[in-house]
């Protein structure tokens, strides 16, 4: 004889927890968030660049030198 599982209805039945889906107003905003973070780091990027461009004479009148110059530019791009 078969061996009676020991489980009620309502477990059998019940719904499986709803999956995280991005979907509708999520979806955008998701979609802002990403594109966000992406400009960001294309603006910190561009911004590293410009400033190896410059000159030393141009780094002393905001206060930089041509190491912290460097400093920054060796972050990887996710770091700020």
């Amino acid at each position: 004889m078969a061996h009676a599982r020991n489980c009620s209805a309502k477990a059998v039945l019940a719904p499986a927890p709803a999956a995280r889906a991005v979907g509708g107003e999520n979806r955008v905003v998701w979609y802002r968030r990403w594109f966000a973070a992406l400009r960001a780091i294309y603006i910190r990027d561009r911004e590293r660049r410009e400033l190896l461009s410059l000159d030393d004479r141009t780094l002393a009148d905001i206060g930089r030198t041509r190491c912290d110059a460097l400093a920054e530019a060796e972050k990887p791009f996710w770091k700020k």
